[in-house]
């Protein structure tokens, strides 16, 4: 079927199954996800839970693993290296291609070298393929351009600032979490722009104006820490929005590593640490090693002792930008 026209970004929510499928087909959904990040998967992981309740039967593929040779292994641990040792540098070239449309010719040839597997994936009786990962959905798009893939495909875009590589011709529809990357999708070109509202569990949701005050009477802060350092177009107005104050580290521990324990956390904070700064620390997994929160734990003594030998008087985030 031929892509459908683009409607109002600002078009009201609905469940994730009437805005992927507005026939009857009842075949599977097929979800391309990527293991870059806990952002895409767990959208994939919510978007197959609510189509699984709605009656669908959902395959999952990861789109590194129909790269082909070991491209999908490089290309995540050339990611994860970059957030962790020069987080600078990922701000510096988000920024530089953000609103940049297309593809250079090395990503195209990557991105190409995954059309075959991704057709292997995807069942001869698949009602339609959503993508929570550009690359992926660079690839979707392209076959479906060509006539290649015949079934609708959709991609959620799971960042709140719609990077140019997330809109690829072809693709019939974009959903998002706000009307804020609704309306940059739009601009960049990208058909069927939906506002669905954010696709995570039933835990997170968003709080009332009144228990967002509440929280931040008792918790004595407008702090927003972006995650990886790293401040996009969304996050600016979201915080402007909000009322909050971005704020970044001088040191952090290198925590989330499995490889990790609470004597090189300490080593790590060390070497950079001065006085006035400010540390970053994790205490939650959910996107690190399974319990490496635990040795987090147990370097708080270890840098506790080693600042108060420096004279290093420790406190809260909040007390001391307003030391």
């Amino acid at each position: 079927m031929p892509p459908p026209s683009p409607p109002d970004a600002a078009a009201p929510a609905g469940a994730p199954a009437d805005m992927i499928l507005s026939s009857s087909a009842r075949g599977p959904i097929v979800i391309f996800s990527a293991s870059m990040g806990a952002g895409h998967d767990g959208a994939a992981d919510e978007l197959g839970r609510r189509l699984s309740a709605d009656g669908f039967a959902v395959d999952r593929s990861d789109f590194l693993d129909v790269l082909p040779s070991r491209i999908g292994p490089l290309l995540a641990g050339a990611y994860h290296q970059l957030l962790t040792r020069a987080p600078s540098g990922y701000q510096r070239i988000y920024r530089a291609t953000e609103h940049r449309r297309g593809t250079g010719p090395v990503v195209r040839a990557v991105l190409r070298s995954a059309e075959a597997g991704v057709l292997q994936a995807i069942p001869a009786d698949t009602a339609a393929v959503v993508s929570t990962y550009p690359g992926a959905s660079q690839v979707l798009g392209a076959l479906r351009h060509r006539g290649l893939l015949t079934i609708p495909v959709v991609t959620y875009l799971t960042d709140f600032s719609v990077h140019g590589l997330w809109v690829a011709a072809g693709v019939d529809m974009h959903l998002a979490a706000h009307p804020v990357p609704a309306a940059q999708a739009t601009a960049q070109g990208a058909a069927g722009v939906r506002t669905c509202g954010p696709v995570v569990g039933a835990d997170f949701r968003p709080p009332t104006g009144g228990q967002r005050q509440a929280a931040r009477v008792r918790f004595g802060t407008t702090l927003f820490r972006p995650p990886y350092g790293v401040m996009t177009t969304g996050t600016h107005l979201a915080c402007r929005r909000l009322g909050l104050t971005p704020v970044l580290w001088t040191a952090w521990g290198e925590d989330w590593r499995a490889r990790a324990t609470p004597r090189s956390i300490r080593d790590t904070v060390m070497r950079d640490l001065r006085s006035g700064g400010t540390v970053l620390l994790h205490d939650s997994d959910c996107t690190s090693a399974t319990g490496s929160w635990r040795h987090t734990l147990a370097a708080l003594p270890l840098l506790l002792e080693a600042w108060d030998a420096r004279g290093w008087r420790t406190g809260p985030l909040r007390d001391h930008r307003q030391a």
